[in-house]
């Protein structure tokens, strides 16, 4: 009797969803959308994980925490006071006299 019950819900299930449109693909895509939010929510638990391992000294960062973009930014800044130490260097060499000639001094 129950299998008799289990068989008529089950044609009942499949009838109406015939007659709503509903195709077992939207059943599919329902199951393909858990996963995603699964896998989601697996890797944020990761992520978290790993940063508060970072936070606690248990892993080491080896990244060094300068990004390629501060360390450039970090070098154009450097480049930029020796291209004023020697402007600088110029301008007194300039001042005294020994610059103006083209000719080395001996």
């Amino acid at each position: 009797m129950l299998k008799a019950q289990y068989t008529a819900s089950k044609a009942m299930s499949s009838v109406d969803e015939s007659v709503a449109g509903i195709s077992k693909s939207i059943g599919d895509s329902g199951a393909a959308l858990q996963r995603a939010q699964d896998k989601i929510a697996n890797m944020q638990a990761r992520s978290g994980a790993l940063d508060e391992l970072l936070e606690s000294g248990a892993l080491e960062d080896v990244g060094g925490g300068d990004d390629d973009i501060q360390k450039e930014l970090d070098e154009i800044g450097s480049k930029s006071n020796i291209d004023s130490e020697l402007a600088a260097l110029k301008a007194q060499m300039t001042a005294s006299g020994e610059l103006g000639s083209g000719t080395p001094s001996s």
